[in-house]
């Protein structure tokens, strides 16, 4: 991927100007791992982070997570 944008992953994968397309992927692979792990990468992923863009990142990621009981968690407002 360096080669080929002239980018490198590291400052693409930290990029707030990619947070759709992060959030995108990391929704799809969030339940393949344990939740300390999902929350140590969120937390090193933002740490440079608007408050808006870590927003919308959390809110993707999580848009469909269930609670204790199994249960599919609506949005309530």
């Amino acid at each position: 991927m360096d080669q080929l944008y002239d980018a490198t992953f590291y400052s693409w994968l930290k990029s707030e100007d990619n947070v759709l397309v992060t959030a995108m992927y990391l929704h799809r692979i969030a339940n393949e791992y344990p939740l300390e792990r999902i929350a140590n990468a969120l937390k090193w992923l933002v740490a440079d982070w608007r408050w808006e863009s870590t927003s919308i990142l959390v809110r993707h990621v999580t848009v469909d997570w269930c609670d204790e009981a199994g249960k599919e968690k609506k949005e309530t407002r």
